[in-house]
């Protein structure tokens, strides 16, 4: 349903504007680029404590996230990205931009619009490595490799995610307890 009505509002607004709307969905679609082909090289998974629950806010929203089945399982992840080659490309990125994405998930504006459909996650709370701590990564724009640590919920059962970073998806993060780097 989302995938429908973005593609709609998309082909009304080239209709109108012609060659300029093009040229911004281009670069909307584009906006994950700096990360296509990360490598994610990840240190340490182990499991964590729940993040305090925030109230919930009544907000009349027509396409809501999809319903959780229980809770989430929670873990602390410590990872390094790399971006692949950049040269000729933007290569700041920012990391509470990045979602998790399930093992299955594709690269692209469908594979966004499949994965709002159903419930793959969240992370809570990204943090960037400063050189001697943690600093929080809330206002970061970052340029190339950075080590991160993410804390991360995923549904139960789901024991591999990858990330998104707009409609770029890479890497891979194994939880299941019989990984090495697993708590």
């Amino acid at each position: 349903m989302l995938k429908q009505a973005m593609e709609l509002l998309i082909r009304m607004g080239e209709a109108a504007h012609g060659p300029r709307i093009a040229a911004e969905r281009q670069r909307f679609l584009s906006l994950g680029d700096v990360l296509k082909d990360a490598e994610v090289e990840v240190h340490s998974v182990v499991q964590s404590t729940p993040p305090p629950e925030e109230p919930e806010w009544e907000i009349d929203d027509p396409d809501p996230t999809p319903e959780r089945e229980g809770p989430l399982q929670w873990y602390l992840v410590e990872l390094t990205i790399r971006p692949a080659q950049t040269a000729g490309r933007d290569v700041t990125w920012e990391p509470v931009g990045l979602v998790v994405a399930g093992p299955d998930s594709q690269s692209g504006a469908a594979g966004a619009a499949a994965d709002a459909e159903r419930d793959r996650g969240e992370i809570y709370e990204v943090q960037i490595w400063g050189g001697q701590e943690w600093k929080d990564a809330y206002t970061a724009e970052c340029a190339g490799t950075q080590r991160l640590r993410l804390q991360l919920g995923v549904p139960n059962g789901v024991d591999t995610v990858r990330l998104r970073y707009h409609f770029e998806v890479f890497g891979e993060v194994r939880l299941s307890p019989g990984h090495p780097l697993a708590g």
